[in-house]
């Protein structure tokens, strides 16, 4: 069991080709460059406010983070990633 992002990335290598570009790239990357994670940017912009509005867990949310990095085939797209987290969560992200 993940107990924070940081458990997920670890698990991952990631060279960000394209500092400080959170959220713009096509494929979702589950590792962590030097101090960026995408997987804290998808977190924090989509995931924690469900939590906030208890329309999922945080332990829920880790989980299916963890999940889309392991099933999905590399490259993760965006588009899949995020359509992986809605069904896996059985929430809507207005991305």
């Amino acid at each position: 069991m993940v107990t924070c992002i940081s458990d997920i990335n670890d698990r991952f290598d990631y060279a960000d080709e394209v500092p400080d570009c959170m959220g713009s790239f096509e494929c979702v990357p589950c590792g962590r460059a030097q101090n960026y994670s995408e997987l804290t940017y998808i977190y924090m912009q989509f995931l924690a406010p469900k939590i906030a509005a208890n329309e999922c867990s945080e332990q829920d949310a880790l989980d299916a983070l963890e999940k889309a990095c392991t099933e999905l085939p590399t490259p993760r797209s965006r588009s899949d990633f995020y359509a992986f987290l809605e069904e896996e969560l059985n929430i809507d992200l207005d991305y």
